[in-house]
């Protein structure tokens, strides 16, 4: 078993799990879509669930994309605001999005008219259906599971 760096610091004792933080940090940091994933996208109809799931997998949450308005999209299908570098075969999924909704008639609607728990389902089954290693484990953010969720204890020494 590997041996678990324990630093003491400013009156302060941090232990760190390697394993858990390098799944935290690969769950909300590195997006691993290659071109093959963004080609099986390619082929749904409706895109909506394709475009929800390339902005998941590239980290930016639901209630953010429920606050996109279609015209927030640009014509080559970048967001403004948004720091992601999401490849071209990803923006022409939410660029396709982005017209399909235009052409419903609304100057500007909403980039996705669901529900967030409609869009979390949607992605979860998108994401099973077509087996994308994007993590579909919504889970509440609370100070006391930092060592469950991130890999790391931080106690005062007394």
């Amino acid at each position: 078993m590997r041996a678990i760096p324990e630093v003491a610091s400013n009156g302060f004792n941090m232990h760190a799990d390697m394993r858990q933080t390098t799944r935290y940090v690969m769950e909300n940091y590195v997006t691993a879509l290659v071109d093959a994933h963004y080609a099986q996208m390619h082929s749904f109809a409706d895109p909506w669930r394709a475009a929800a799931t390339v902005l998941h997998a590239h980290h930016m949450t639901i209630p953010d994309m429920l606050s996109l308005r279609a015209r927030d999209v640009s014509t080559d299908g970048r967001i403004e605001g948004f720091d992601a570098e999401v490849p071209r075969s990803g923006r022409e999924i939410i660029l396709a999005q982005r017209w399909r909704r235009l052409l419903e008639g609304d100057a500007n609607p909403p980039l996705f008219r669901a529900k967030e728990l409609m869009v979390r389902a949607g992605i979860r089954a998108f994401a099973t259906e077509l087996e994308l290693p994007v993590s579909t484990n919504w889970r509440i953010q609370n100070a006391g599971r930092w060592d469950q969720r991130h890999g790391l204890r931080i106690k005062a020494i007394s």
